[in-house]
């Protein structure tokens, strides 16, 4: 009931026959009219008024039963040339928002019997729900099932059409001509929508089809609601004139609402679970449907199974969660939900190995004209670098193998060396979580490297200053820029980096001891005999425990039964990279090693 702009904007699909009936429709809403009186107020409310409503209408709009009756099984909606409140016509206009009645998708019809004559505008429309909660039209969406603007042969024809924002009023529509007057029989109206088009009938003719898939017709997928009025004038039909006759009715035999093909199911739920959580999965709940979830074959449906909403205990694996539902339509698939499982690091503390199965597992992140390769140097990562375009954030990434929670192992220990005299500009480390965020408040910053050619350490606790976006608790890698940024400066050169250390002890206070806590182990990597050079502090009673990848347990000693130099026989242990920890009372210290 807006300004019109009839435009080909998809294509028409035209069938002589109504191909959208599946036998599965189900009546969700009606009003039959099989009373006598004003229109059911349970269902119907009615707009009051005058001021053109937007079109430049005549009519000012009453409750009253002149204007708006129900009686011998229909309801007549009259348009009366009268003075009433300062107009010169009368009318109603009746709506269902006020009463609950807003649908998404399925078939709208009516059965009417349209009023005649030049200046009459009758409608059976919708608009969208949110036309009432803030949203402006046409962002609200408008979808005309029929109107007529009456006079001569237009008495004969309706048009279909939609409305929506699209940088200003978007519409599409079409018309559909009947042989004969239009106020001489009743005729079925009715729209088909779903979630992929909406598509307009004359009875049975197919005329009119719309594809509301592109992003700007999302509109389209949101509750509208039902309105039946007849308008007097306006800018598109013009005015009334000596040929019009008055009263004009519109007469009403039903109008029904039926339930469509559901759309396709959505599985929303967490993206991530600790072994033994219980979480929640659901989906759209749809009247009379069966739903059979799949989940990992780990985890245990508690609550809900066979319903659209499920409690599931998770198991030790990621994997998928979906739905499949069955209506009287068919069988509808779900996407498939991906669920991660969140670890806890295997050790602590954790030195993130650089090598996984053989390969460097840290990845370079692509800049223009900036070149980065990587590679071993004994168990330390040797980063070469040539940076022309610091602003594009040259870095080095690492992806876990998982997702991690660090939030009891939140220090990071950085130790790296760079070559004497000509160390990166500046540098920045970084955690980063499930959803790629980073807290860019909360970083471990280098802004002067030091480049006397030693390896130095550097730590930062992570997690102090929380901005409720970052997830400490769902990582999934680490990031290191070099020459970044606007401090960023051009050049080449190298650094090394040995084995990131996650720990839960607090040594940023106190980073010149953090080397006694380290181990040194040789050869590394080892072939059979590892020797291990002792702390101090481990001399007397102390205890040796060596775990894989996993954090598995796979030795311990008591240190004094090993003898000194302290030489440890690893020729059946399988390849691969291994933890090395010394408890002296309630000092820990670590190291890495790998097994040729």
């Amino acid at each position: 009931m807006m300004k019109y702009l009839f435009g080909l904007i998809v294509l028409l699909a035209w069938f002589p026959a109504h191909v959208a009936a599946q036998g599965c429709e189900q009546l969700i809403w009606s009003d039959e009219f099989n009373y006598t009186g004003t229109p059911d107020q349970q269902k119907w409310s009615f707009e009051t008024g005058a001021g053109g409503w937007g079109n430049n209408e005549l009519q000012y709009y009453t409750d009253r039963l002149s204007n708006a009756e129900v009686k011998d099984g229909n309801l007549v909606i009259t348009a009366r040339k009268e003075s009433y409140q300062g107009s010169d016509y009368t009318s109603a206009r009746l709506i269902t928002y006020d009463t609950g009645g807003y649908w998404t998708y399925g078939r709208i019809e009516a059965r009417m019997k349209l009023p005649y004559g030049q200046g009459i505008w009758p409608a059976f429309w919708m608009l969208g729900k949110s036309f009432f909660e803030g949203t402006s039209w046409p962002a609200c969406g408008e979808l005309d099932i029929m109107e007529m603007i009456g006079g001569g042969d237009n008495d004969n024809t309706v048009y279909g059409t939609a409305h929506w924002y699209n940088n200003g009023n978007a519409d599409y529509g079409l018309s559909y001509t009947n042989p004969d007057k239009l106020a001489n029989a009743f005729h079925v109206y009715a729209i088909e929508w779903d979630s992929q088009s909406i598509k307009w009938y004359f009875d049975d003719n197919l005329y009119c089809t719309l594809d509301i898939t592109p992003a700007s017709l999302s509109a389209f997928h949101n509750p509208f609601f039902i309105i039946l009025n007849i308008a007097v004038g306006g800018n598109w039909p013009g005015n009334p004139d000596a040929t019009t006759v008055f009263p004009q009715t519109m007469e009403v035999d039903y109008v029904r609402v039926y339930s469509g093909t559901p759309p396709n199911p959505t599985v929303t739920g967490p993206s991530t679970a600790t072994a033994d959580d219980t979480v929640q999965f659901s989906t759209q709940n749809i009247p009379n449907a069966t739903y059979t979830w799949t989940i990992p074959a780990d985890a245990t449906i508690v609550s809900g199974d066979g319903t659209n909403s499920i409690s599931v205990q998770w198991g030790n694996t990621s994997g998928d969660v979906s739905v499949s539902v069955t209506t009287s339509c068919g069988t509808y698939d779900s996407n498939k939900l991906n669920v991660a499982v969140v670890k806890l690091p295997p050790s602590d503390p954790w030195y993130v190995p650089h090598t996984v199965g053989g390969n460097v597992n840290w990845q370079v992140v692509q800049t223009n004209n900036n070149t980065i390769s990587l590679s071993m140097a004994g168990e330390d990562l040797e980063v070469d670098y040539d940076v022309q375009n610091p602003s594009a954030s040259p870095a080095i990434y690492y992806p876990f193998d998982g997702i991690y929670d660090l939030t009891t192992s939140s220090t990071a220990v950085l130790e790296l060396k760079t070559e004497a005299g000509n160390a990166p500009s500046n540098m920045r480390f970084e955690l980063v979580d499930v959803n790629g965020n980073v807290n860019t408040a909360d970083l471990l910053k280098i802004d002067s490297p030091n480049d006397d050619g030693a390896y130095h350490i550097h730590a930062h606790i992570f997690g102090q200053n929380p901005d409720n976006i970052f997830k400490l608790d769902q990582i999934k890698g680490m990031r290191l820029y070099f020459n970044y940024g606007v401090l960023g400066t051009v050049g080449a050169g190298k650094f090394w980096l040995k084995p990131v250390e996650l720990t839960s002890e607090d040594i940023t206070t106190g980073i010149t001891d953090l080397k006694s806590h380290r181990l040194t182990l040789f050869p590394n990597p080892v072939k059979d005999i590892l020797s291990v050079q002792l702390p101090q502090e481990s001399y007397g009673a102390s205890i040796l425990s060596i775990h894989d990848m996993n954090g598995r347990l796979l030795r311990r000693f008591n240190t004094e039964s090993l003898g000194r130099p302290l030489q440890l026989n690893l020729s059946d242990f399988a390849s691969g990279v291994y933890f090395l920890s010394i408890q002296v009372g309630d000092k820990r210290f670590a190291g890495q090693f790998i097994k040729r």
